[in-house]
C-alpha cells in the first residue's frame, strides 16, 4: 500500500517508516521484517541497493546486465554508453559506473567502437 501511495521505488527502511506512521498506536514494524517480506514476494522488484518497486508499475526483476540485454535487444543496433546508461537508469537505481562495469562482461557485450556496445549473441 505504501509503494502504491507514493508511486515510486522506496528503500525498505523508508517503507517501514511509512507503515509505522500510517498505523500509529499499533505494534511497530521493523525494517528488517519489511525487507524480508519484500524479498520473498514476487509483487516487488529490487531496483537498487535496498530499494524496491512494485512489479505492477512496470518494473521487471533481474540484474543490471539483464536490463542492458533487454535495452540492446529492443534497440536492435549498437548503442552508445550514454544511451545504455540512460535506459538502464529508467529501470534501476544504480550508479553509472555499475552500468559501465556490467558492459565489460565480454561474454554478454562487445565493444563496437570507442563509445558503443552490442550484444555478443547478436553477432552469431
Amino acid at each position: 500500500m505504501v509503494l502504491q501511495k507514493f508511486g515510486k521505488p522506496m528503500h525498505f527502511r523508508d517503507i517501514a517508516d511509512a507503515i509505522n506512521q500510517a498505523f500509529v498506536g499499533g505494534k511497530t514494524v521493523l525494517s528488517r521484517t519489511v525487507h524480508n517480506e519484500l524479498i520473498g514476494d514476487t509483487r516487488f522488484v529490487l531496483v537498487g541497493r535496498g530499494i524496491y518497486a512494485l512489479k505492477e508499475q512496470g518494473y521487471q526483476p533481474g540484474a543490471v546486465a539483464d536490463v542492458i540485454i533487454k535495452v540492446m535487444k529492443q534497440a536492435g543496433k549498437p548503442l552508445a554508453v550514454e544511451e545504455v546508461i540512460e535506459a538502464v537508469l529508467k529501470d534501476r537505481e544504480v550508479k553509472k559506473n555499475t552500468v559501465i562495469a556490467n558492459l565489460q562482461n565480454k561474454k554478454l557485450f562487445r565493444r563496437v567502437d570507442k563509445n558503443s556496445y552490442t550484444l555478443v549473441s547478436e553477432e552469431k
